[in-house]
């Protein structure tokens, strides 16, 4: 999984030494890398702790209902719990102000290289999930200090996700881009129910810091 995250990091940087050329088409594009020190928990056990980046890529344009577009990588590599979670969002901003803004929409999450141990035993959950995305930020007035939180929800019935981030972004307004620079919590919350009797928790939290380059 490690290989992964260096070759979309790799793709990443070619996007933003390419962004010049597609300047006339998106209005701002960002590439952003994040380290994340993920505790995972399983049926309220509390296991080891995985130091892992999460990479995200997005893009936004000026075509007419064209909705915006995130990417998100994110890597899962501890004794019981693993898997690669690959995010697509398309959104719209709902609201944007000076110091507030919203943006809505869906968030396709798929899942591989999946497992988790549930009494004794490894459980494969590879699978796509359709969920509701919302992001929003706080402008503090008078700085350049925001504060943040995203978020995207699933339930299908016998299957429920959480993915959630909050925390503070600061941006540094340079000559020709700007450089966030933020920290926070992030929180992955997972319920497996594959039959009445048996219900599976997967809980993973922890601090994470990070930077994106915005143009």
């Amino acid at each position: 999984m490690i290989d992964t995250g260096k070759k979309l990091l790799l793709g990443c940087v070619i996007f933003l030494i390419s962004q010049s050329a597609i300047a006339d088409d998106f209005y701002r594009g960002e590439v952003g890398l994040d380290y994340w020190w993920a505790s995972t928990k399983i049926s309220d056990v509390r296991y080891d702790e995985d130091k892992t980046p999460f990479l995200t890529l997005v893009l936004e344009t000026e075509l007419p209902y064209a909705p915006h577009f995130k990417f998100r990588y994110s890597e899962i590599d501890s004794q019981h719990t693993s898997f690669d979670k690959y995010d697509f969002i398309f959104y719209y901003d709902v609201m944007d102000h000076e110091s507030l803004a919203l943006d809505l929409g869906i968030n396709a999450s798929n899942y591989k290289n999946s497992r988790y141990t549930y009494s004794e035993e490894n459980v494969a959950f590879n699978m796509t999930t359709w969920s509701f995305y919302a992001n929003g930020a706080i402008t503090i007035p008078n700085t350049n200090l925001d504060i943040i939180g995203q978020f995207d929800f699933y339930n299908s019935g016998n299957k429920k996700t959480a993915d959630f981030i909050a925390g503070f972004e600061y941006t540094l307004d340079l000559q020709t881009v700007d450089v966030a620079l933020r920290t926070g919590y992030r929180v992955m919350d997972y319920t497996f129910n594959e039959d009445k009797e048996n219900e599976a928790t997967v809980f993973i939290d922890g601090w994470f810091v990070g930077m994106s380059v915005i143009l």
